[in-house]
């Protein structure tokens, strides 16, 4: 592979740009779902599967993001999860939306 230098930005950010691009669009992202219903948390490249929720007869899921590092903990339900920036407050099984908090 060769690379060719733009003079206004510098070939190592060239270099980093490329392999980010080859990992984001090569590999699968793994993203969090979280049921509707029963709180229950899921990580997964796709949407998990409807069957064997405990408070219904089948799971809501709602993505709640891309997995990541960033730590959160929902006030109301009080699940917890690993994102990349800040999750979706869509799908809270207690309140309406999620109120997340930093951890």
């Amino acid at each position: 592979m060769c690379l060719v230098a733009a003079p206004h930005i510098p070939s190592r950010l060239i270099a980093e740009k490329s392999v980010y691009w080859q990992l984001m669009h090569k590999t699968k992202l793994l993203k969090v779902y979280s049921c509707v219903h029963c709180a229950e948390v899921e990580v997964g490249t796709t949407t998990p599967k409807i069957r064997g929720c405990k408070k219904s007869s089948f799971h809501h899921w709602v993505c709640l993001g891309e997995r990541g590092l960033d730590k959160y903990v929902c006030q109301s339900c009080g699940i917890k999860v690993n994102i990349y920036g800040t999750p979706s407050t869509e799908g809270c099984s207690v309140g309406k939306t999620h109120t997340w908090n930093k951890v």
